[in-house]
């Protein structure tokens, strides 16, 4: 009775093993499912630093003005005050010949001869310290000598006197800020002009601004 109890539960046991045995292959063909990878995390690019020009900055320190201890650009107040000076001598010429007073005629004579005297005398300064001079007009100072030169008789004595005044308005101030330079020649070019730059002035103040 024991021998066929063992039998059968050895049977059985048996039928088990088989079983699991033929259910193994199917899961080991079973499809395998492939696991999704995390993306891959991309490294986040540094902003590079912008590049310095360097001829641009150089050129921003080499760019400045050169002035003298008082404010002074020598080779601006130069330029300005030779194209006063010229311009001037121009409109004195066309007054000579164009203005119908006599009193105009007089001053002009004075504007040649003054500003002809102070321009040389510029000149001279300013090639001894390496500064250019213009040689001719500018645009500007040009477009005022054209202006005059459609006007005639009390017309152009009228606007002649007025571009006079307006002109040794400005030319005493510019020459007054050169007298305080601390380049010496230019300071004592500017204190030497300024009185007759001021006596022209006075003149000029006497001249007909209006025409009959």
């Amino acid at each position: 009775m024991n021998t066929g109890k063992h039998i059968a539960l050895a049977g059985l046991i048996g039928a088990f093993a088989i079983g699991t045995a033929q259910a193994q292959p199917e899961r080991d063909n079973a499809p395998s499912i492939p696991r999704e990878r995390p993306p891959a995390v991309q490294p986040v690019p540094q902003a590079e630093a912008p590049a310095r020009d360097s001829a641009s900055s150089s050129h921003q320190q080499h760019d400045a003005i050169v002035v003298d201890s008082s404010g002074l650009d020598p080779a601006k107040f130069v330029k300005s005050a030779a194209l006063g000076g010229m311009t001037e001598v121009e409109l004195g010429k066309l007054a000579q010949t164009m203005a119908r007073d006599p009193k105009v005629r007089t001053f002009a004579d004075d504007m040649i001869k003054d500003h002809t005297k102070g321009n040389t005398e510029l000149a001279s300064l300013a090639k001894s310290k390496g500064l250019a001079v213009p040689s001719t007009l500018d645009a500007d100072h040009k477009a005022i000598v054209d202006k005059l030169s459609a006007k005639s008789g009390a017309d152009f004595d009228a606007a002649y006197a007025k571009q006079m005044i307006d002109d040794h308005d400005k030319t005493i101030a510019l020459f007054e800020g050169a007298a305080k330079s601390s380049d010496k020649d230019l300071a004592a070019f500017a204190t030497r002009m300024l009185p007759t730059l001021e006596k022209h002035k006075q003149k000029a103040d006497l001249l007909p601004t209006s025409s009959p």
